[in-house]
């Protein structure tokens, strides 16, 4: 045949060849186009079809691969939603916990990290395991705060920090100045005396007061005995007219023995304010201060927070994080902002301090503690709004002693008089000649603070970047720093003035870690350009404690997701098998395909496509589990935790899921698949 057409093809004409070549490429065109590739869609369909046939095994299967995906985005919904409220939760608190540059101290951050990170270190150990040895923990903290210790010259850096702003400022939430000031506060009740005087600031003196008052009602009760102030700052106690002391009581206590001694001989003793601070301290079962002045020195370190304190200079974060209750936020610079916890409360001696508890409530409500009564004090928000404050500050107590012939800071010697209770001292250095002094001052301050709103931190929100108490405004100091430096006393030469860009500390407020990291960044290219010597060092206390937190929460999702994902292997190696024992069933649907013209390409198609299919329904399944599981885990983790709302799946991961299933459906379904499209078409006819 093939010598015929070549005879054939030499006696043919140029015209005639080229005819006949024309005729057999269309003819090849031809049966070209008789060869079809099944598509994309028949292949579906008919892998559709075939699982609709088998329902009950197709929703088994899916839901066995749907495991691993309803596992995972659980896992990714709690990861995501945590994130997003320790996120949160950080944003809170590092408004509350700046980073802290100040003028003179020491760097914790360094001191810290040395004690508890570095602790136990066996690296790099320079001896031998054969005998005992020095553990260099207490010299290392000794170097480490030697080389700690730092002047920071914060004219420079304010400088510098003002000049370059504009590299933190989207890190930033808020840039606190601190300084020397001393700002007092008074409730100002037509003042006549000193002992009309309400000092406001500091806490330990409310304090201080509540715990003796609580101590003699507790005395009182549980002795039996009576407890009466007198004049020249001392108190009586004595026996009741009726009754005998309860003596048992006092016999617990070897510090109250010189008490039971008098009332047994006499039935009464005077003692001193001293006195009644060390029975305060006793029957508490604090040990007992030596020295006179216990109240400053105790009570300031229990209680170191002001009732009154500024506030950050960001509006916009304030309001996103309190709720306003009454009033308004303060929009003057005498105005301020009385602040709640979540529960509307605020510490006793707070309102104790603040005037808003009278002498006649807190006793009646020390008296209700004593006998186990436990009676709420409501105090109505209106009565609260308006309330106004004397602001005084350190110049305002200079005035010109005769005697001494110099200006003297009149409540050093208050101060003296209180603590030590002297009454008769050199005439001189009597300060009793001061009270006056004081009450004058009050009385001729012009510098005014009024409560104008009360917030609460609001649902959103776990910390704040204000803390419980009295919060004013920057320009409140900024106004008192103008009235420093125009008084006498400076003018005078008596005291320093202030200068505005040489704070005592400077305190940076972040957004979040990642901003935290931009900051330190900054001040170590401060440091670089700095002349030797003159480094910034700076506190960072919440960094130190909580920059782990992250780290900890991905690697958990890390580590579950691991896990979880060996079920996702499985279900996939399954449906690989569950795809092979589909080509077992449909051998005979395959050689009828290859038949009428199906190629190998297309019966690896039809199978490939019924483990996609698979794939999805068990990726949108899993989702639609893991969305419906999200709702009783939200309601645990709130009851539990009071976190509400925390298991959310973010879009993109549930999409991405998705993908994922179909794609490892898919690989699982490619041997399966090839195994069907070498299958003999003749043989596969056969199969019953």
């Amino acid at each position: 045949l093939e010598k015929e057409t070549t005879e054939k093809l030499q006696k043919m004409t140029k015209a005639e060849l080229k005819a006949y070549k024309k005729e057999q490429k269309l003819l090849a065109k031809s049966q070209k186009k008789k060869v079809k590739r099944m598509s994309f869609w028949t292949a579906l369909s008919l892998s559709f079809k075939n699982l609709l046939t088998k329902k009950a095994r197709t929703m088994l299967v899916s839901f066995a691969g749907s495991i691993g995906i309803f596992g995972i985005a659980l896992i990714l919904a709690l990861s995501s939603g945590f994130s997003s409220y320790i996120k949160k939760s950080q944003e809170d608190t590092l408004s509350t916990y700046p980073i802290s540059v100040e003028a003179k101290g020491i760097d914790f951050t360094s001191l810290l990290t040395s004690l508890f990170l570095n602790s136990d270190n066996n690296d790099g150990v320079g001896h031998d395991r054969d005998g005992v040895y020095d553990k260099e923990r207490i010299s290392k903290i000794f170097n480490t705060v030697g080389a700690s210790l730092n002047a920071n010259d914060l004219t420079k850096f304010s400088k510098y920090l003002n000049e370059h702003y504009s590299e933190i400022e989207n890190s930033v939430n808020a840039v606190q100045y601190t300084y020397d000031m001393n700002l007092e506060f008074y409730r100002d009740n037509h003042v006549s005396s000193y002992t009309d005087i309400y000092e406001i600031q500091p806490n330990s003196s409310a304090v201080m007061t509540m715990i003796i008052k609580y101590s003699i009602y507790y005395f009182e009760d549980k002795s039996n005995v009576t407890v009466e102030e007198m004049a020249n700052n001392k108190y009586r106690v004595a026996k009741k007219t009726d009754e005998e002391p309860n003596y048992a009581f006092m016999n617990q206590y070897e510090d109250l023995n010189y008490i039971k001694e008098a009332l047994q001989t006499d039935g009464y003793i005077e003692i001193t304010a001293i006195d009644i601070q060390k029975l305060a301290f006793t029957i508490l079962g604090f040990s007992v201060p030596t020295g006179s002045s216990m109240s400053s020195g105790v009570m300031s370190s229990m209680f170191k927070s002001d009732t009154f304190y500024e506030m950050i200079d960001n509006e916009k974060l304030i309001k996103s994080q309190y709720d306003i209750l009454a009033g308004r936020f303060t929009e003057e610079a005498n105005e301020a902002i009385l602040v709640l916890d979540k529960n509307n409360e605020v510490d006793e001696y707070i309102l104790y301090a603040l005037g808003l508890i009278t002498d006649e409530q807190m006793n009646k409500h020390l008296q209700d503690l004593v006998k186990g009564k436990t009676t709420p004090i409501k105090i109505d928000y209106n009565s609260i709004i308006g309330t106004e404050y004397k602001v005084l500050e350190g110049s305002d107590y200079y005035v010109f002693d005769d005697a001494l012939n110099d200006y003297v800071d009149f409540r050093t010697y208050l101060v003296q008089y209180l603590d030590e209770d002297k009454t008769e001292v050199n005439p001189i250095y009597n300060p009793l000649k001061y009270v006056s002094s004081y009450t004058t001052a009050i009385q001729n301050c012009s510098n005014k603070v009024q409560i104008c709103g009360i917030v609460r931190l609001n649902d959103k929100s776990d910390t704040g970047s204000l803390s419980v108490g009295v919060a004013y405004t920057k320009d409140l100091t900024l106004n008192m720093i103008d009235y420093h430096n125009n008084s006498s006393a400076v003018a005078g030469g008596l005291i320093k003035e202030i200068d505005e860009l040489t704070p005592a500390s400077i305190n940076i407020y972040v957004s979040s870690f990642d901003s935290k990291d931009v900051i330190k960044k900054f001040i170590e290219k401060y440091n670089t350009q700095a002349d030797t010597g003159e480094e910034i060092t700076y506190s960072d206390y919440v960094g130190l404690i909580m920059s782990t937190v992250s780290t900890i929460i991905n690697a958990i999702t890390y580590v579950l997701i691991a896990f979880v994902s060996i079920s996702l292997v499985v279900s996939s190696i399954m449906i690989g098998i569950i795809t092979y024992i589909s080509v077992l069933e449909r051998t005979k649907e395959i050689g009828v395909l290859r038949s009428v013209g199906a190629s190998k390409g297309d019966i690896k198609l039809v199978f490939t496509s019924e483990s996609l299919i698979i794939g999805l329904i068990a990726g949108l399944m899993g989702i639609l589990i893991a969305l419906i599981l999200t709702i009783p885990v939200n309601i645990v983790i709130n009851h539990l935790a009071g976190i509400a709302g925390v298991a959310a799946l973010p879009w993109l991961g549930g999409v991405l899921l998705v993908v994922i299933s179909m794609l490892l459906t898919f690989i699982a379904g490619l041997v399966p698949a090839n195994i069907a499209s070498k299958k003999d078409p003749v043989i596969a006819l056969r199969t019953e």
